[in-house]
């Protein structure tokens, strides 16, 4: 019994929720000029979807029932969303699990992730919004306190609505599982919590050097 319960601890994922809300005015401000300018365009895509399918009907049945195959223009417009419908993120020790409402959960291991680091509200909106399809799958309105997690297949963005839980959580998890062996001229960036103890080698010091913030306040 001791066992089994402490396999279903070390099974246990952490879930790690997103912000929603506009954190401050300039975030309304950006977070409604994206949604003015994003919506209408996914809307005339929608359009553009279901005449397109009916028109196809209609030529290739030689008949006004053709035009029925426009119902799937929606569908075909849900199917290229699919991936932008991100709810919460969930960590254990495989990896971290993306949840999406439209789309099955996708699992990214421990090994394949290269970097997580918070991010500025200038590279939020330029990499992650402007940009198709969106790096930033959620449905935040908010452009703070995002994270980059950049892995093997590519990158995404994730605003937690706890960072230092997210940050130990995810510090936590990575330990518990050995060190990979990297590839050569492969560059792993990680920085570790304010809080963790360790015993590092005597680093190299630069004159001058100045003492910096905690790391998801940058």
């Amino acid at each position: 019994m001791p066992q089994q319960q402490a396999l279903r601890q070390t099974q246990q994922r952490v879930i790690i929720q997103p912000h929603l809300p506009p954190r401050d005015q300039a975030d309304v401000k950006i977070g409604w000029t994206y949604a003015a300018i994003t919506f209408p365009l996914m809307l005339l895509t929608m359009l553009a979807m279901i005449a397109g399918f009916g028109w196809l009907g209609s030529v290739l049945f030689h008949s006004p029932e053709g035009g029925l195959l426009a119902l799937l223009g929606p569908l075909a417009f849900v199917f290229m969303l699919r991936k932008i419908s991100v709810v919460r993120l969930e960590l254990d020790e495989r990896g971290v699990h993306i949840k999406r409402l439209l789309a099955p959960t996708e699992t990214i291991a421990w090994d394949q992730i290269e970097e997580i680091c918070p991010v500025s509200r200038k590279e939020l909106v330029t990499e992650g919004w402007i940009c198709w399809p969106p790096k930033e799958q959620t449905f935040s309105m908010t452009a703070q306190g995002h994270y980059k997690i950049r892995h093997k297949r590519g990158t995404f963005y994730f605003p937690p609505a706890d960072p230092q839980h997210f940050e130990r959580s995810v510090a936590s998890l990575r330990s518990a599982r050995p060190a990979p062996a990297l590839p050569p001229n492969t560059e792993v960036i990680w920085r570790t919590l304010p809080t963790e103890t360790k015993t590092p080698a005597p680093p190299k010091e630069e004159a001058g050097a100045a003492s910096s913030a905690p790391w998801w306040k940058g």
